[in-house]
């Protein structure tokens, strides 16, 4: 199931995660993604099992490859997750942090364009909201809340625009702009991260 950790390994992780877990909780995340990635590094059909292995969503198409999930841990954009970013996506969803920022951004960014649009948030809200099963999202009414919810998403950053960042474009929002807002609004990733 994966090899021991190291002193040396250990201690690496513990800095990468400013010491967030302690050694129990390494070895146990460190048992768990190498349960899913024996090779060390797992590749999209690993993370799929790996999602559905842990039996949090109510629905499941066999055909879902939880592309933005993925996003978000794949912090180099390799294709792959490799045990470090797998640390660090967890430490950033537990801590409200800059990664938390980074994790968020990459998540919605579909297209790795730099900005989070409103297509990018819409279908990121309707795979979270089918795999949670709770409405279908086949439905108009579903669809014009997910697109509500969009709408609101966007007027909130866009009427709390920083005068110190360069003014966006109404239909997206740049990383710097999601940054500087947060800061005086911290909800705002909470929200997004609580909507993946």
């Amino acid at each position: 199931m994966g090899k021991s950790i190291s002193k040396e390994q250990m201690q690496t992780y513990k800095d990468i995660i400013k010491g967030r877990f302690d050694e129990k909780e390494i070895t146990h995340m460190h048992t768990v993604f190498h349960k899913a990635a024996p090779s060390g590094r797992m590749k999209p059909a690993d993370f799929k099992r790996y999602l559905e292995d842990l039996e949090v969503f109510k629905r499941v198409d066999p055909h879902e490859t939880y592309d933005h999930l993925f996003r978000g841990y794949d912090r180099d954009g390799n294709g792959e997750i490799d045990f470090k970013e797998y640390l660090l996506f967890h430490s950033a969803i537990l801590y409200s942090t800059e990664e938390l920022l980074d994790l968020v951004f990459r998540t919605y960014d579909r297209n790795r364009t730099g900005f989070i649009n409103q297509n990018d948030l819409v279908t990121v809200l309707t795979n979270s909201t089918r795999w949670m099963g709770d409405f279908d999202v086949e439905n108009k009414v579903v669809q014009d809340m997910i697109k509500a919810e969009v709408e609101r998403i966007m007027n909130f950053v866009y009427a709390n625009q920083s005068v110190q960042a360069e003014p966006v474009k109404y239909n997206q929002i740049a990383k710097e702009e999601l940054r500087l807002v947060s800061m005086d609004h911290p909800e705002i990733l909470e929200k997004l991260k609580n909507l993946m």
